[in-house]
C-alpha cells in the first residue's frame, strides 16, 4: 500500500477535479479499515474532513452520499442507516441491507456507535419499534445477538430436523435454527437437505412464509452461505426497472470490500455490470461498476 499521504493527495486532486469515478476507483483499491486511515491522513494534510470536501465539490444525490460513506466511519454510517430505517414506517429492505448484511465484528462496533450517537441501546430500540408479533422480528432479534452455537447432530441429522420443522410449521425451531447455526456448519446442512428432500432450503422457506417473513429468512439463508451470496441477491433486488440508488448506497458503501465475490455469485441472476448499466443513470452506473470491479 502506498503512503497514506500520497493517497490522500490523489484524492484531493480527484475531488478538486470533481472526478467521481476517480474517487470511486481510489476507494475501490482499499479496505474499509485502510480508507479510514486515508481519511485521517487527509485531515492531517489539508485540515478538512474528507467527506466534507467531497460534499462541497460534488452536486448532491446518492452518488455524493455513497462516496462520502466510503470515507466515513462505517459503523456510524450503518448506525445512521438503521436509525433512518426505524423512523416513521419501518423500512424492511434497509434492515436486510444493514442488519443481516453485516459481520459479527462490524455489528459489535455498530451497536457501540448507535448508543454513542443516539443515547439508546440499538437492539432494545429496534425491538421496541418493530415489536415481537411476527416471525421476521424474532429472527432479527436472534440475528442481532450474534450468538452462534454448534449443532449437535451430523449435517444429515440436522437437515432431517429442519425438514420436520418446515413440515410441522415449527416456527420457533426455524427462528432458533437460522438465528444461531454457525455459518461454517450451514452449507453442509443445506447440501444434505437438498439431497434428502429434492428441494432447496430456499424453496422450503417459500412453502410457509410470505412477504417480510419470507424475505428475512431468505436473506438469512444467503448470509449463512456467505455474505457475498447475500450481497449478490440484494444487488439483484436493487437492480429493478429504475434502479434503487438508496439500497445500492447502503450495500456498496458498507460492504463492497468484504463482498467483492458478489460479482461471481451474481451470475445466477445475470451479469452484474450489465444490470447496473441498465438500471442506473450515467452518473451512478460508472461509480458502481468501478467499486464492484465489473465492466
Amino acid at each position: 500500500m502506498p503512503k497514506v499521504t500520497d493517497i490522500a493527495n490523489e484524492l484531493k486532486q480527484a475531488i478538486d477535479a470533481k472526478d467521481e469515478v476517480q474517487i470511486a476507483f481510489i476507494a475501490s483499491e482499499y479496505s474499509a479499515e485502510s480508507r479510514e486511515k486515508i481519511a485521517k491522513a487527509y485531515v492531517a494534510s489539508y485540515g478538512k474532513e474528507l467527506p466534507d470536501d467531497i460534499k462541497k465539490a460534488l452536486k448532491g444525490g446518492s452518488e455524493e452520499s455513497l462516496l462520502m460513506d466510503l470515507f466515513s466511519d462505517r459503523h456510524e454510517v450503518r448506525a445512521q442507516h438503521i436509525r433512518d430505517a426505524l423512523s416513521g414506517r419501518n423500512d424492511h429492505m434497509a434492515f436486510f441491507d444493514t442488519v443481516i448484511l453485516c459481520t459479527p465484528e462490524d455489528w459489535h462496533e455498530t451497536v457501540a456507535a448507535y448508543t454513542r450517537m443516539f443515547k439508546k441501546p440499538l437492539v432494545e430500540d429496534f425491538m421496541k419499534d418493530v415489536g415481537r408479533k411476527e416471525d421476521w422480528c424474532l429472527l432479527m432479534e436472534k440475528w442481532m445477538a450474534h450468538e452462534r452455537v454448534s449443532r449437535p447432530g451430523s449435517p444429515e441429522d440436522e437437515a432431517q430436523r429442519l425438514d420436520q420443522a418446515f413440515d410441522q410449521k415449527n416456527t420457533a425451531y426455524l427462528i432458533d435454527f437460522f438465528g444461531t447455526v454457525p455459518s461454517a456448519e450451514y452449507r453442509p446442512i443445506a447440501e444434505a437437505f437438498k439431497a434428502q428432500n429434492g428441494k432447496s432450503i430456499e424453496q422450503a422457506i417459500a412453502t410457509i412464509y410470505t412477504k417480510t417473513d419470507y424475505y428475512t429468512f431468505y436473506c438469512a439463508h444467503f448470509a449463512l452461505l456467505g455474505m457475498h451470496r447475500l450481497a449478490a441477491y440484494l444487488i439483484n433486488c436493487a437492480c429493478n426497472d429504475k434502479g434503487d440508488e438508496k439500497r445500492m448506497r447502503r450495500i456498496t458503501g458498507m460492504m463492497v470490500d468484504k463482498c467483492l465475490g458478489a460479482k461471481h455469485a451474481y451470475k445466477i441472476y445475470g451479469d452484474m455490470g450489465t444490470d447496473i448499466e441498465r438500471c442506473f443513470d450515467k452518473r451512478m452506473a460508472p461509480i458502481l461498476r468501478t467499486l464492484w470491479r465489473v465492466k
